[in-house]
């Protein structure tokens, strides 16, 4: 192998391993004895995450930073929707639809409409009991979500999760004297790789 050969190996895998690498998920939340299913609802999801012991509401930062590890870039919290008990009125508020809260047996599979219809990448939080799982979509424009929660739980309020367009503070993007002194760096070693094989 060529000795220029050998350093532009070297410098390729320099330049790699500046590169920050995204690490293996990390799972901040306490997962529960329920497990996710994609087909929980319809239509399927792309992933699902949890099931997780807890609320949603005290767990956002959690849920956030979960997306984020998942599939970069910078995600919302997009609202959330309490369901309503059945015989009281309903207060508009959040994403989504009135939904109506009754007994485990009769709002097991339930459909959960959505005030604006989604579209791109975007999760839903379904919070049942003391328990909660996220369930990510990738689809053109969806206005409704049919659930069948799993155990036979029944759906206690559900929050919308948005991947926006805003650029992830956490890239990091090298100043343009960082590649000036890379490439510096880089001659100055054939310079010296040249002189020692004159020598």
């Amino acid at each position: 192998m060529s000795l220029k050969l050998k350093l532009v190996l070297v410098a390729a895998t320099l330049l790699i391993s500046a590169v920050p690498s995204r690490s293996a998920l990390a799972d901040p939340l306490v997962r529960s004895s329920t497990n996710c299913a994609i087909t929980d609802v319809s239509p399927g999801a792309t992933a699902c995450f949890g099931w997780y012991n807890g609320n949603t509401s005290q767990s956002v930062p959690e849920i956030l930073s979960l997306l984020t590890g998942a599939y970069g870039g910078t995600w919302a919290n997009g609202g959330k929707t309490d369901g309503t008990k059945v015989g009281q009125p309903h207060v508009p508020a959040g994403p989504f639809k009135p939904f109506f809260e009754e007994s485990i047996k009769d709002f097991a599979d339930a459909d959960l409409d959505f005030l604006i219809p989604q579209s791109g990448l975007f999760a839903v939080a379904l919070k049942a009991g003391s328990e909660f799982g996220i369930y990510v979509f990738n689809t053109g424009s969806l206005s409704s979500i049919s659930i069948n929660m799993p155990n036979n739980k029944a759906l206690s309020n559900a929050m919308l999760f948005t991947k926006t367009n805003i650029p992830d503070p956490n890239i990091v993007v090298p100043e343009p004297s960082t590649y000036a002194m890379m490439l510096a760096g880089m001659v100055g070693l054939g310079v010296a790789a040249r002189r020692r094989r004159k020598v």
